[in-house]
């Protein structure tokens, strides 16, 4: 429900019948919801983070790796993994022992 409040509500219907349809192992009818919402988005320019990745999943599902990789790669553009940024950490030095 919270992942849903994200999406606007004139996309909504087409991401959410996508996923349903998605999860439901109904990949072909769940790709053409996926493509419905990418056209609305298009038409009014911007992104949905995961809309892309849906489109790539539905495809590798249906044996087209080749058109899924567009796909991926956009969603890769569009919404970078993030990455942790923490100060590096400094190596040890490593202790001689003198004695005999």
């Amino acid at each position: 429900e919270a992942a849903h409040a994200a999406i606007p509500s004139w996309l909504r219907p087409q991401f959410v019948r996508g996923r349903r349809l998605y999860d439901e192992g109904t990949y072909e009818e769940a790709l053409a919801a996926f493509q419905e919402a990418a056209t609305a988005l298009e038409a009014r320019g911007g992104a949905l983070e995961e809309l892309e990745r849906y489109l790539g999943e539905s495809l590798v599902k249906l044996e087209r790796s080749a058109e899924a990789e567009a796909h991926f790669k956009e969603e890769q553009r569009n919404f970078p993994p993030a990455i942790d940024i923490a100060p590096p950490v400094q190596p040890r030095r490593a202790r001689l022992s003198t004695r005999k």
